[in-house]
């Protein structure tokens, strides 16, 4: 459903990644959070804040918190199946390294089953499958699919709708591990860091 969860493909194809040392880590790392999960009668009143035309920038660093790229957002969601899917369509743009740019769509869709929020996000054929979490501060957290619990995700999403200054925005951030070869060709750890802002867009520019 987010921005994030699946740009880290849009990323290595668009930009150079800079490889950082193997005890680099997030410094506000989190394990997926003991949360408060959302009820099936809640869907409606959990997304309902996202619905709409979202339009911004995602910023992705490195652990010390360099940039390597900054990809340009534009996000909608709407209901389907009478409100029991939120269907999302996501485009990411990015420059590669000779300065053309790569855009690249990303569809979603969120559900409630058995009381837990599950999200699919396919970008072409390939389909990648999450939970998500409220956690007390009504940040959705988004985490793999079968991820154990108490363990540090290989990656993790949160999203809040806010206001800020007379806009709603979304903030959006999050965190991934990743092997990259180093200079020798040699897989070395790096992590990716994620922070965005997307602006809800008025219903005259939808």
């Amino acid at each position: 459903m987010t921005a994030g969860m699946r740009i880290t493909r849009l990323v290595l194809f668009s930009a150079a990644l800079a490889v950082v040392s193997p005890g680099a880590i997030f410094a506000q790392e989190t394990v997926a959070p003991a949360s408060v999960k959302a009820k099936a009668p809640d869907l409606r009143a959990v997304f309902s804040p996202y619905l709409g035309t979202w339009k911004g920038e995602a910023k992705v660093m490195n652990a010390e918190q360099q940039p390597l790229s900054v990809l340009g957002v534009e996000q909608r969601y709407h209901w389907e199946t009478a409100g029991a899917v939120l269907a999302g369509e996501a485009v990411y743009t990015a420059k590669d390294r000779e300065g053309k740019t790569v855009t690249v769509t990303v569809h979603s869709r969120t559900t409630v089953r058995d009381g837990e929020i599950f999200a699919e996000l396919t970008q072409g054929k390939e389909t990648e499958r999450f939970t998500a979490l409220v956690d007390e501060d009504g940040f959705l957290v988004f985490i793999p699919e079968g991820t154990p619990k108490g363990k540090t995700p290989e990656k993790l999403t949160t999203t809040r709708v806010e206001t800020e200054q007379a806009q709603t925005v979304i903030r959006v951030r999050g965190f991934e591990r990743i092997t990259i070869p180093d200079k020798e060709g040699k897989p070395r750890q790096a992590v990716l860091l994620l922070e965005g802002k997307l602006v809800k867009q008025p219903e005259k520019d939808r």
